[in-house]
This record gives C-alpha cells, sequence and structure tokens, in this order.
C-alpha cells in the first residue's frame, strides 16, 4: 500500500506538470489568473475550485467501488493532482466510450481510465506519459497454449490468417 502511494504521488506530480501545460485555458494578457492553495496560477476548470474526473469505475484495482465511493490507483493518483492544485476532486463514473467526449465538451477536465493511446485518439485528446501499461494473455488447458503462441506470435502478412486460424480452432469444439 505504501509503495501504490509512493507511486501515485510521484505519478501525480507529472501529470499536473502535464495537465498545467498542455490543458490550460488561456488568459487575457491583461488578467492575473486565480491561483491555487500550491500557489501556481490556476487553470479553468469545468466547476470552479473543483477537478473533475471521468472513469468507468469497473476495473480493480484501477478504478472500482467500495460502497458507494469511487476508489483505485486511478482515483489515488487524481486526488494527488487536484491536493497539489488546491482543488477538490469530483470523480464520475460513466461508460468507457463516453470519456473521450465528455473531455472533449467539456463536461469534466480529465479522463482516468486506463486508457491506450493511440494515433486516433491522440487526434481528439492530449495525453500525459503513460503511466501504466498492460499485457495481455491467453490462457488454457496446457496443450492449448503452444498452438495459442503459434497465432499469438505471426509476423506480418500471416498475421491476418493467424488470428483468423485461432478463432476458427477456439469456436470449433
Amino acid at each position: 500500500m505504501k509503495y501504490r502511494k509512493i507511486a501515485a504521488l510521484v505519478l501525480a506530480m507529472g501529470m499536473a506538470v502535464s495537465m498545467m501545460m498542455g490543458c490550460g485555458a488561456s488568459k487575457p494578457a491583461d488578467s492575473e489568473g486565480d491561483t491555487s492553495a500550491s500557489g501556481s496560477q490556476s487553470f479553468t476548470t469545468v466547476n470552479e475550485g473543483v477537478l473533475t474526473m471521468a472513469t468507468n469505475a469497473q476495473f480493480p484495482p484501477y478504478e472500482y467501488y467500495d460502497g458507494q465511493e469511487i476508489v483505485g490507483i486511478d482515483a489515488e493518483i487524481a486526488k494527488a493532482v487536484a491536493d497539489k492544485l488546491g482543488l477538490e476532486l469530483k470523480i464520475e463514473d460513466m461508460e468507457f466510450n463516453s470519456i473521450i467526449g465528455s473531455v472533449q465538451s467539456n463536461k469534466v477536465d480529465m479522463g482516468l481510465a486506463g486508457m491506450t493511446v493511440t494515433d486516433e485518439r491522440k487526434q481528439s485528446v492530449n495525453f500525459t506519459e503513460p503511466y501504466a501499461t498492460g499485457i495481455q494473455s491467453i490462457i488454457g488447458q496446457s496443450d492449448f497454449k503452444t498452438t495459442a503462441d503459434r497465432y499469438c506470435h505471426a509476423r506480418d502478412s500471416s498475421k491476418q490468417k493467424a488470428v483468423q486460424d485461432l478463432n476458427q480452432l477456439l469456436t470449433s469444439n
């Protein structure tokens, strides 16, 4: 638990810097802007004094419900960012596919939900540096592993055929 908190704090600092640099609204030249509790110049949020985060709270340990409260690694990171910026944190649970649209339409300030960075998504929203990576794998009986590995590690032009063959293998029994 202590390691998670330290990791969350380190990641939050990086995210806070990224947010201040990439997500801030520009202010008129004669405006001094508000300052957060940390003393740095603030940026515009959807609701004044509140950092609103969108997530899909169905993926422990990153985000999930503990009673009525959304908790997890992403919630801890968001809380550390909000604290650093002197803001209150509000977490909104929504369908995963609604998160980018909610950021784009200024319904929320940010989304934390295990979102993979893709070229398509980078055209819609700004990403911080990744803070976690995942590796997916197939599970099965011991004799299944060799067959699945052959298909999963197919290269280049044979990859599409390999996926089709694996799909056929999985559905034939």
